[in-house]
């Protein structure tokens, strides 16, 4: 079984519903969520999924997020030290003609921002993350790990008006930027928490629909991210049909042993992602009960998302199904891409 045949067997992409009805439940999906029937289309998804489970699984409800004041302190508890915070870490903030970039040091860039679109993104590897809206175009919570300069958190909050976000972020310095990076203040949609990302995913029961990650310093991708107790309790706290989106950054022998942990929790249901013309790969990894839509299904919903968010969700399928497969047996990620592949030119 070739690469991309192990890929296409994971993911399930071709799916023995007639395409035609496919289609047509995704076309009216779309139209009810666009009208703002969100229950509605939610249910029109629910049923084309349960035609291609065997035993389908209800899924589970998405709760409330539980009050973690002895563990956790959110951006508003300690407002004035963080505030006080915020004037000495002014260094951190390197501005140019165009963009406003944070960094740690001279050669660790953390995140950028367009000066006159901050909501936009920038990073090539972001816009891919966005990925995961190919498997829920509607998600009702969506958890992220590392705040950073809030490229992702500003661009759900903006595009996905429906949408719950909590956003996980360690380092206290990070937060206190938080409005030099034009980052929401907190409201009944978006909550930002400073905690450990582990600890946080460990002490959590309420599943979420998506689960992004995007935690890194100098060196690469944060080591404790590279636990098999880390990825299980991310399995743990996915909804049936959530999925992981996580961020690589660096040579592939850097993040081998997150790989490798993923692959012990997840096996078959993660995958390896390259990004174009970027030092990044995407981990994606799916619920226990995931079953991916219908092959016509996605496509047609990578036109929509590309039509409403402007960014290449047609490429970023594409490389979904070239993706490498973290099972048991299947060689090692090397990071190659295949230069003669078009989709590997522009994001």
């Amino acid at each position: 079984m070739s690469k991309h045949d192990a890929t296409g067997a994971a993911l399930r992409l071709e799916s023995p519903e007639n395409p035609f009805c496919a289609i047509v439940r995704e076309y009216a999906a779309i139209t009810l969520q666009e009208l703002g029937l969100r229950g509605a289309a939610r249910s029109v998804r629910a049923r084309s999924q349960s035609r291609r489970n065997e035993e389908p699984t209800a899924p589970r409800p998405i709760g409330p997020i539980r009050n973690f004041t002895s563990t956790a302190k959110t951006a508003d508890t300690d407002e004035q030290s963080l505030a006080s915070a915020a004037g000495a870490l002014s260094s951190l903030i390197v501005d140019s003609d165009t963009e406003r970039h944070l960094q740690f040091s001279p050669d660790a860039l953390q995140s950028r921002m367009r000066l006159d679109d901050p909501y936009a993104l920038i990073a090539p590897y972001t816009r891919q993350m966005m990925s995961f809206l190919l498997f829920n175009p509607d998600p009702a919570h969506v958890l992220m790990i590392g705040l950073g300069g809030g490229s992702l958190a500003k661009f759900c909050y903006r595009h996905l008006p429906d949408t719950r976000i909590t956003v996980i972020e360690i380092d206290e310095r990070v937060i206190a930027l938080r409005e030099a990076f034009s980052v929401p203040p907190d409201d009944a949609r978006l909550q930002v928490v400073h905690d450990d990302g582990v600890r946080y995913l460990a002490e959590r029961a309420d599943p979420v629909d998506a689960i992004l990650v995007d935690a890194y310093d100098a060196s690469g991708v944060a080591p404790s991210l590279a636990s098999p107790n880390f990825f299980r309790d991310v399995s743990l706290n996915l909804a049936p049909n959530g999925v992981l989106v996580m961020n690589l950054h660096g040579q592939p022998a850097v993040f081998r042993t997150h790989l490798e942990a993923a692959c012990a929790t997840f096996s078959q249901r993660a995958l390896v992602v390259t990004v174009a013309s970027n030092d990044n790969a995407l981990l994606c990894a799916f619920g226990k009960d995931a079953t991916p839509p219908d092959a016509a299904q996605l496509f047609l919903r990578a036109r929509y998302l590309q039509s409403k968010l402007k960014l290449h969700f047609r490429n970023y399928l594409q490389r979904l199904r070239e993706g490498h497969v973290l099972a048991h047996g299947n060689q090692p990620f090397t990071g190659d891409i295949d230069a003669s592949d078009p989709h590997t030119a522009a994001d």
